[in-house]
């Protein structure tokens, strides 16, 4: 199991987490929900950052004297800069991520007066990555002077893409994560609109998340130009697309269908239902549709696309709640939850929904009576199902010692109800206190 610990950094004054498959985070604004995010959405990406290093060695045989990790610290702080906006860093903090078994990161500020980053690989990951660029080097030679004998640049090019492979396979062992991995910001509405202008935005100025989101977005929405319909029936898993009834999923969410023509992106608006087909079909300008569907589009269309691939994913989440009916909340996490179970990805969640949460619980309450009982798949189906072993929730944002603290029962195997929902228990209180003090001064007259 992987783990971070984090200590004096931005709003977090300590934090010690396991990673869960499934995991939620709540608390109020500003408790640093997203700053745990991205701490374990950078360090998950450290890895492809290594790979994209070794296979630059692959493919040139460059190697200079500065040997890993010296040879990454530039990019390493260029990235963590760019996700976290500071180059200096106030006071000193800590973080830590545990890969494995003696295969770690840890992240401090120097002691010195600048407060610059001093990135710590544990020996294993400095022994192996070593050992791997010597590897990438010397086959890089190998291949070169097999192409100069027999004058085959296609041979060049498969041999260093079958050792590139190899390579791909002792990293992701080394770093025991298999994951392609995505981050799904809050405030997508504005950055879908955004998407069509990719071209006039300057992207330096954006941070890298943001950055990355709408470079995602540009490179998957032409793949929705044959409608999604079409998209389903040429899938190579289109059976299994259909019996999950993923078009019906979608739509109900969405309330239409996402599509492209001529370059220009609409929902085809759907005003009724029969028989699972649409009439009355309406093409609404994406800029022209609901906030809610501008939120939750992209988070549906890389569900999608990602569903459909033959790769896990390690996918962050934030506040996918946003602007959506609670109907459509409890649909869109019975999504989240489907994806999660067909493609055995990893799901982390950033929220303040009591409706999330409950929705959650259902599948969390589904998943551990289903271990007993297969007759709960026909209340909910095994597909939606959260099991315990494989779920976190925690709350932010109390004091230091108690800052993060799971809000699952550890008997129940349920999140605690008191932390579904915590502000309606003040809200009746206040009413029936307005209540009484109504029919007492009623009584009295």
């Amino acid at each position: 199991m992987q783990k971070i610990t984090i200590r004096q950094f931005g709003p977090i004054p300590s934090c010690e987490l396991d990673i869960k498959p499934f995991m939620i985070l709540i608390g109020e604004q500003s408790t640093g929900k997203s700053t745990i995010c991205k701490c374990i959405y950078f360090f998950k990406s450290v890895r492809d950052v290594i790979k994209s290093y070794l296979h630059g060695i692959l493919s040139t045989g460059s190697l200079t004297e500065r040997r890993f990790p010296s040879s990454l610290n530039t990019e390493l702080k260029s990235r963590f800069v760019d996700l976290f906006g500071m180059s200096k860093f106030k006071g000193d903090f800590y973080l830590k991520y545990e890969y494995g078994p003696d295969a770690s990161l840890e992240i401090t500020s120097t002691n010195d007066e600048h407060k610059y980053l001093n990135f710590q690989f544990s020996s294993v990951i400095i022994q192996n990555i070593q050992k791997l660029e010597e590897i990438a080097k010397q086959h890089y030679q190998d291949a070169l002077n097999i192409k100069d004998v027999i004058s085959n640049e296609l041979f060049f090019d498969l041999e260093i893409k079958r050792v590139y492979m190899l390579m791909e396979k002792e990293i992701n062992k080394l770093f025991n994560d298999i994951s392609e991995h995505y981050y799904i910001p809050a405030g997508r509405g504005l950055l879908t609109l955004l998407s069509n202008q990719l071209l006039n935005i300057e992207l330096k100025s954006l941070d890298y998340i943001t950055r990355d989101f709408l470079k995602l977005i540009q490179r998957e929405r032409n793949t929705f130009e044959q409608g999604l319909i079409n998209i389903i029936n040429n899938s190579d898993k289109r059976d299994l697309l259909r019996k999950h009834n993923i078009f019906q999923k979608m739509t109900s969410i969405l309330k239409g269908n996402y599509y492209i023509k001529r370059d220009k992106e609409y929902i085809r608006f759907q005003n009724g239902f029969q028989d699972g087909f649409a009439k009355n079909r309406v093409l609404l300008p994406i800029n022209y549709a609901s906030s809610g569907q501008q939120e939750v589009l992209w988070i549906l269309n890389l569900l999608f696309v990602w569903m459909q691939g033959d790769k896990r994913t390690f996918v962050v989440i934030e506040e996918p709640e946003a602007h959506l009916f609670p109907n459509a909340q409890k649909e869109l996490i019975d999504f989240i939850a489907l994806f999660a179970n067909l493609s055995n990805s990893e799901i982390m969640i950033t929220t303040h929904s009591p409706y999330i949460l409950t929705c959650v619980n259902n599948l969390l309450y589904a998943g551990k009576v289903g271990e007993r009982y297969e007759e709960v798949s026909s209340i909910v189906p095994k597909e939606y199902w959260i099991h315990p072993s494989s779920f976190g929730a925690f709350i932010l944002g109390g004091l230091n010692s108690q800052f993060i603290r799971s809000i699952v029962d550890e008997e129940l195997h349920e999140i605690a109800a008191e932390n579904i929902d915590q502000v309606s228990a003040s809200i009746r209180m206040q009413y029936s206190r307005i209540f009484e003090l109504e029919a007492d001064n009623e009584f009295s007259e």
